[in-house]
């Protein structure tokens, strides 16, 4: 098939087949979820069939060929950075491979990243594991153990995709606004070991979702929120990498109150700040790199010692050392 029979097929028969898909078996499930809140946007049955065409070219049973395709989707992903509002599609590799090799996650750790986005953050973090991964088990621990969270349909297609080529058979990436229930519903057994984000902000909150937070932290800007919700996650020891907005380390009013609460439950023991073309063009705002440890530090020493890299060179290999010296 081509052309117009084609492009028929899929928009009538394909996507609804797929969104019909029995919700007893995992993979179906997981594909139904996909295309469950999607639709064929390709109005050529020409250029479809050219695309099926050249993906039918690739074995993806072999390795080579899968992690190759998997480097072409990266940069695909890359230059999709330009897309959305608030910049959800993509975070600089470079960035998401510091972020995960400082906070340093282990086998058996469960990770998450509650504003996936594209999943960069998560494929960092699955190579990362399996550099420690000795046998199949263990390999199994890096798919049962490695969680997101995306509410943006495209993001959601595209982070599940990144995943299967990253080896993971079935990704555990849900469909959902992170902020869609209250803080109290979430019990010990919801909480991790490792937070690696960039939450969006500059954004508004959607669907009056700021009151499932306490009275004291309710706002509309979305980063202020998210690390609330992130905070909360952690469990006690649990570590976390974070991109915050200068606003969230110096505002007043409820950013203050979030900020007292992030400097009592936790061990903010590193702050970076980054060059504000990090994020261009589609965010010009200055941000930072917050590594932290829930630990109630304050409380129990009455200070934390904190450093500042408040330079705009790149990350040096020194850098490197000190901030790894820290994390231990």
């Amino acid at each position: 098939m081509t052309g117009d029979e084609l492009l028929n097929f899929v928009d009538q028969q394909l996507f609804p087949a797929l969104r019909g898909l029995s919700a007893r078996d995992p993979r179906a499930y997981m594909v139904r979820e996909v295309f469950e809140g999607n639709n064929n946007y390709m109005k050529s049955g020409t250029n479809i069939c050219k695309v099926f065409n050249k993906l039918n070219e690739i074995d993806f049973n072999k390795a080579t060929e899968r992690h190759l395709f998997g480097e072409i989707y990266e940069t695909i992903l890359q230059e999709l950075q330009t897309a959305g509002d608030y910049g959800e599609f993509y975070t600089p590799r470079a960035l998401t491979q510091f972020i995960v090799e400082m906070v340093n996650p282990k086998l058996g750790e469960r990770i998450l990243d509650p504003a996936c986005g594209t999943a960069g953050f998560l494929t960092s973090v699955i190579e990362h594991l399996k550099k420690q991964a000795k046998n199949v088990n263990h390999r199994k621990s890096i798919q049962d153990n490695v969680h997101g969270w995306e509410w943006k349909p495209l993001p959601y297609v595209l982070a599940t995709t990144n995943l299967i080529l990253h080896d993971i058979e079935l990704p555990d990436i849900t469909y959902r606004d992170a902020m869609d229930k209250p803080l109290s519903e979430y019990k010990e057994k919801d909480r991790v070991e490792c937070i690696v984000a960039n939450p969006p902000f500059g954004g508004t909150v959607a669907n009056s979702n700021q009151n499932n937070f306490p009275a004291n932290f309710r706002t509309k800007e979305s980063a202020d929120l998210f690390l609330v919700l992130m905070i909360h996650l952690l469990k006690q020891g649990g570590r976390a990498g974070i991109v915050l907005p200068d606003g969230s380390l110096t505002g007043d009013g409820v950013k203050q109150r979030v900020r007292q609460k992030l400097l009592e439950d936790c061990n903010v023991h590193t702050i970076i700040r980054l060059p504000q073309s990090v994020f261009a063009p589609y965010a010009t705002v200055s941000t930072n790199l917050l590594f932290l440890r829930k630990a109630n530090q304050l409380k129990r020493y009455g200070t934390t010692n904190t450093l500042y890299h408040k330079d705009k060179k790149p990350i040096t290999k020194q850098d490197r050392f000190v901030l790894r010296n820290l994390n231990q």
